[in-house]
């Protein structure tokens, strides 16, 4: 005897599971497929054995099509009602019939629509708009892409020649797409006796340029001060870390960056009393950029953040001797 073509089994979770089930078998037997199920048996044949129907859907089709929910995941592990019974001879059959079953999923795949016996297979995603297309390919035992047939003969690979270190030269690396183009700063507060400086109180970020020819969105950016100064730590500041004597601070993007656009770091706020200062002065903030296809570095005076620029004054760097000793 002929097998006939296509069973679709599933667990009566609700009416809206059902009507889901009823949809895609009528789907199938729209496209051609002689797709059936219990509600379609129920019609065409009076006091139906569902028990006998279930032995006939694992022994009578080609094709077997389970769809996988959160009640079948129950009764299956249960082995209770007519969905434990289908299980249980699923079990028995699906190792050495396994190209027979189709698993679907009407609600993506998640850990809570398998019973243990089928975790880890195969499983058609049908929230996925790829999804029917996957099935049919399985209903018609047709791959999905078609695979080149194996070469005659492998190209010939050589090993690569790496040449010595030439002594002297520093090791370098690729450059990044990016380029870290300048520093903004700004002042907060200050606290000043007689016009000198008690304490200043800071904030800068640094500008990151894409000058490359595609986007970009996952990078790092590096900022490394002297661990010497003191950080307003009422702010959000970044993620920060100590190594030796500086303070790294690390910011990441959180969208894409398109060729041109620019990347500001998260704001940092810092505090320079007299205390600090002379130590500063002549220190630098190193700023590093990783990428996968390299790195970009520049450095830039610490004393860029004491520019002072005072209304109807000409720009000046504090030194020193503007704090109170």
């Amino acid at each position: 005897m002929a097998k006939k073509e296509v069973f679709v089994t599933y667990s009566w979770d609700n009416n809206d599971h059902k009507e889901r089930v009823i949809q895609l078998t009528n789907t199938l037997r729209e496209r051609g497929y002689n797709a059936e199920m219990d509600i379609l048996q129920v019609q065409t044949e009076t006091a139906l054995d569902f028990m006998k129907m279930m032995h006939q859907a694992m022994t009578d089709y080609e094709k077997v099509i389970i769809v996988l929910s959160p009640g079948y995941k129950l009764k299956a592990e249960e082995f209770k009602g007519g969905v434990g019974q289908e299980f249980s001879l699923i079990l028995k059959d699906i190792n050495a019939n396994s190209s027979k079953y189709i698993l679907v999923s009407f609600e993506g795949i998640t850990d809570e629509i398998y019973p243990l016996g089928l975790k880890h297979r195969d499983t058609v995603d049908l929230s996925q708009d790829v999804g029917i297309s996957r099935l049919l390919h399985k209903l018609e035992s047709i791959p999905e892409f078609a695979f080149s047939e194996v070469g005659i003969k492998k190209k010939h690979l050589t090993p690569k020649q790496i040449p010595s270190w030439p002594e002297g030269k520093i090791l370098s690396t690729p450059e990044a797409p990016l380029q870290i183009i300048g520093i903004k700063h700004s002042n907060l507060s200050s606290s000043q006796i007689g016009g000198y400086y008690k304490r200043l109180e800071k904030s800068f970020y640094i500008e990151v340029k894409n000058i490359g020819n595609s986007s970009i969105d996952e990078f790092n950016v590096e900022v490394s001060l002297p661990n010497l100064i003191v950080f307003n730590y009422d702010s959000d500041l970044p993620e920060n870390r100590v190594d030796g004597n500086r303070r790294i601070f690390t910011s990441t993007p959180d969208r894409k960056y398109f060729p041109g656009q620019v990347f500001t770091t998260f704001p940092i706020e810092l505090k320079i009393t007299a205390q600090n200062i002379k130590q500063l002065i002549d220190d630098k903030i190193l700023v590093t950029a990783y990428t996968e296809q390299g790195l970009a570095t520049n450095e830039f005076e610490f004393s860029e953040l004491l520019i002072i620029n005072r209304l109807g004054r000409e720009e000046f760097i504090l030194t020193p001797d503007h704090f109170v000793p």
